[in-house]
């Protein structure tokens, strides 16, 4: 049997308890429902009861604090759990409140996926959209459906790198900055290699043909036009050279199916004990990596 070793308030709602079991959080109850039940600090008992008291008294509850969170966005499966979970709901609260809203049509990861994905391929890639999916909880399967239904990356790169080097001039560390970016963003080598074979022949003979016309409006030294080409051109040799060079050193890394350590391409889990909450995190590379979205570069310390 386990022991309850403390019954605290909680601090957002002065009506619920957390109830520690030997040692660690296990679950939240109202202050009705533990003295209802008797519950006190030194009392040994089975978690499954504990499990059942939190059921028969709060699934009501537990519900009604779900359908309040889903009216302000979609929410997937995952996102649902871990939220009733912060609140300190047990899984068999969790699987009955779950099972209510896939019955009332309020949770479909696949639905969430294609909306997600159809909205984020504004401004990024196939592979940061999918990384983003799954830390949603949203299956396999379901993420590869949504992905199918997107048009080819190659805009999107473009429109990315576009806005991203507006008014910037095309030197060599800005057109570096702007392919970590372009990484950073989802767009993979696949994408990376594509729109090189882009800036190596159309690109390249569009701006040829612009300095071809220019040249055409008289005096190079006051042409507005010509310098506008040339410096596109540079730019263009410049990320041409910046691609190659990328591209030619990358290497791919296999995830690691040993969890006894933490890998390149991991997902990890961790729990925030005083916070009450959990946080996941993905181990990536440095130029992949992006604290706002819990990725983690496998060079931090």
């Amino acid at each position: 049997m386990a022991e309850i070793t403390s019954i605290t308030p909680q601090l957002k709602d002065k009506e619920r308890c957390n109830i520690y079991v030997d040692g660690r959080f296990y679950c939240g109850l109202r202050l009705e429902t533990a003295v209802r039940c008797r519950l006190r600090v030194g009392q040994h008992i089975e978690l499954s009861r504990l499990d059942e008291i939190q059921l028969e008294s709060e699934k009501s509850q537990a519900l009604d604090k779900a359908l309040k969170h889903l009216s302000a966005s979609m929410k997937t499966e995952k996102q649902m759990r871990d939220y009733l979970a912060k609140k300190g709901y047990v899984p068999a609260v969790c699987d009955h409140v779950l099972e209510k809203l896939r019955g009332y049509g309020f949770v479909d990861d696949a639905e969430y996926g294609r909306q997600y994905a159809r909205f984020a391929a504004r401004g990024k890639g196939a592979r940061l959209i999918a990384l983003e999916l799954k830390q949603k909880g949203v299956g396999e399967e379901a993420v590869e459906a949504a992905l199918s239904e997107l048009p080819p990356a190659a805009n999107a790169a473009e429109a990315v790198l576009q806005k991203y080097m507006r008014h910037k001039p095309p030197t060599r560390e800005n057109l570096a900055k702007a392919y970590r970016h372009l990484i950073s963003r989802g767009f993979g080598y696949d994408e990376a290699k594509e729109r090189l074979k882009y800036l190596q022949t159309e690109k390249k003979k569009e701006i040829t043909e612009r300095i071809k016309v220019a040249r055409g409006f008289g005096d190079l030294s006051e042409n507005a036009e010509y310098d506008a080409a040339k410096n596109e051109e540079a730019l263009n040799e410049s990320e041409i050279r910046e691609l190659e060079n990328k591209i030619k050193n990358a290497k791919i890394m296999a995830e690691s199916t040993d969890n006894s350590k933490v890998h390149f391409g991991n997902t990890v889990t961790v729990y925030d004990y005083d916070l009450e909450e959990t946080v996941t995190y993905k181990i990536m590379g440095s130029t992949e990596a992006d604290p706002d979205k819990n990725i983690v570069s496998i060079d931090s310390p």
